[in-house]
């Protein structure tokens, strides 16, 4: 019995060649139908080096590394190598890999209820294409409905709201108009492959030395472990009756509000010492 087209890899190959991006659409569809409709069981494959058709009808794109798809072949083995392609029946240049104990992804697979992107990015209004579609990071937008953003423009977002929050904490507290750069999210540091990071974090350099303040899930975090002018005070003293986390040289807050005051009580607390840094 002959495999349905969504099952043969020449006409998996076939329908990318002919259709491009909305070909790989039918592709994920199609095989969505058969695993969660109809209850089909279906080979493996890795597609265009980038994405993951599994056995029940996922779609999963592999977000690390973005060099290597599997144990033994990279994304230029591929280019180097026809022969690779052609013994695991491949259709160049479509790389389209049957998975199998041999032939495993050696990275990380997503798979979100997103699938591929139907518009274009909401950020920068570029439509998207077989070359740039791995690139797109899904959002949820209202109710069931999805939104897509290159990584690029998701991470100057980013940025962008989080210097909003940050200088929002800042003018609130007793250090504003201090100087603050941003760094990396050091709670959800960017995955191997990922190329973006989550919300950054801030420095605040005052005058009794560095601040560290970033979100951390429900709470956002404030230290002063490398502050010398701060290395007097202690987390209960600033955050005492709270219940929240504080450390020796660490606090968390709920909410910006709670963060700008805690600030302030550190700026309150050192300034009644005034320990140099």
């Amino acid at each position: 019995m002959n495999a349905p087209w969504y099952d043969a890899i020449e006409d998996l190959a076939g329908r990318i060649q002919r259709g491009g991006l909305a070909g790989l659409r039918e592709i994920e569809f199609e095989r969505h139908q058969a695993g969660y409709k109809r209850s089909e069981r279906m080979a493996c494959w890795c597609v265009l080096g980038r994405f993951v058709l599994d056995a029940c009808g996922n779609f999963g794109r592999i977000t690390e590394p973005t060099d290597r798809i599997c144990k033994h072949k990279s994304l230029a083995d591929l280019d180097d190598e026809k022969g690779f392609l052609a013994r695991n029946g491949g259709a160049d240049p479509y790389y389209i890999m049957t998975l199998d104990a041999a032939n495993a992804i050696a990275g990380s697979v997503t798979w979100t209820p997103a699938g591929l992107p139907q518009t274009s990015c909401d950020r920068c209004g570029r439509a998207w294409t077989l070359d740039t579609v791995h690139n797109a990071r899904s959002i949820r937008g209202h109710g069931d409905s999805w939104i897509w953003r290159h990584a690029a423009c998701e991470h100057m977002r980013q940025i962008q709201d989080g210097m909003v929050w940050i200088n929002k904490i800042l003018s609130a507290s007793a250090f504003a108009g201090a100087t603050m750069r941003l760094i990396q999210n050091e709670y959800w540091p960017p995955a191997p492959g990922q190329g973006y990071p989550s919300a950054p974090w801030c420095i605040i350099e005052t005058r009794f030395g560095e601040i560290r303040m970033g979100p951390r899930k429900r709470v956002i975090h404030i230290d002063w472990e490398n502050a010398r002018g701060l290395a007097h005070v202690r987390g209960a003293e600033i955050v005492e009756g709270e219940g929240t986390t504080h450390g020796e040289h660490m606090v968390h807050c709920y909410g910006g509000d709670r963060a700008s005051i805690a600030l302030t009580r550190l700026f309150e607390k050192a300034s009644a010492t005034a320990v140099s840094p």
